[in-house]
């Protein structure tokens, strides 16, 4: 039997996440605006942009993880497994250690990293946006495919389709982001959501184990802000 610390971990860092989204939301509207600029000058500001991508994602964590829109507690995991070929959890190589270390490490500590070097290496805050859009790709393809609600497609719709046009628009508009590497930026996300699944299907078929498994999703977690990194920003001093 889990601790019950533990248990709580792995089962309710959804709702500590929601709380943190809202906060964040609320420190990053309330933020007050330099002298002689105006307030709605921040919804074009890359730097304040790029941070906003970190509590939206929080949020749609939320409903995807915790609490979802038919009043569903933890619901993803059951959908993940059925996606898998399971109806039930038994058998499934996906558990709650897995959905924790896809999430956590990704929009907890990556994310935050990847929002706080965008003034410096816009790519890296780029390629994390690739995440919310390729997961909202995701959910919102399934939706269509099954004609069923899905745990977190309603916030990919409502925060991360408006979120991401609008601030892949302004780092586009200001020459941040040159059109030649959306591709990249796409091919991102895309495979960071490959390796997920890919490594679930590894476990199923026997290749690695869980430990191999849950070490896979921390790594990945980093690839964005390396990939970021790696590459470097539009311009040529990469500042916003």
């Amino acid at each position: 039997m889990e601790h019950p610390l533990l248990h709580a971990v792995l089962y309710d860092w959804p709702f500590a996440g929601l709380l943190l989204g809202l906060l964040a939301l609320a420190l990053l509207f309330a933020r007050p605006s330099p002298a002689g600029v105006a307030y709605s000058a921040r919804f074009r500001d890359p730097a304040w942009l790029l941070w906003l991508v970190v509590p939206v994602y929080l949020l749609h964590q939320f409903e995807e993880h915790g609490v979802d829109a038919l009043g569903r507690r933890y619901q993803f995991l059951t959908e993940i497994c059925a996606t898998l070929g399971h109806r039930t959890l038994d058998g499934c190589p996906a558990d709650p250690w897995f959905i924790f270390l896809v999430n956590v490490p990704l929009i907890w500590v990556a994310a935050p990293v990847a929002s706080s070097l965008g003034p410096r290496r816009v790519m890296a805050g780029a390629f994390m946006l690739s995440v919310p859009l390729v997961n909202a790709v995701a959910h919102v393809a399934s939706t269509l495919r099954s004609g069923a609600y899905n745990p977190g497609v309603v916030t990919s719709v409502l925060l991360f389709a408006p979120t991401c046009a609008w601030v892949f628009t302004q780092l586009l508009r200001q020459r941040l982001l040159p059109r030649r590497r959306m591709v990249a930026v796409v091919a991102v996300g895309v495979l960071l959501h490959a390796v997920l699944m890919g490594s679930l299907r590894l476990v199923e078929h026997g290749v690695i184990g869980h430990s191999a498994l849950y070490a896979i999703q921390v790594v990945n977690a980093a690839m964005p802000v390396v990939a970021g990194v790696l590459v470097g920003s539009g311009r040529e001093e990469g500042r916003v």
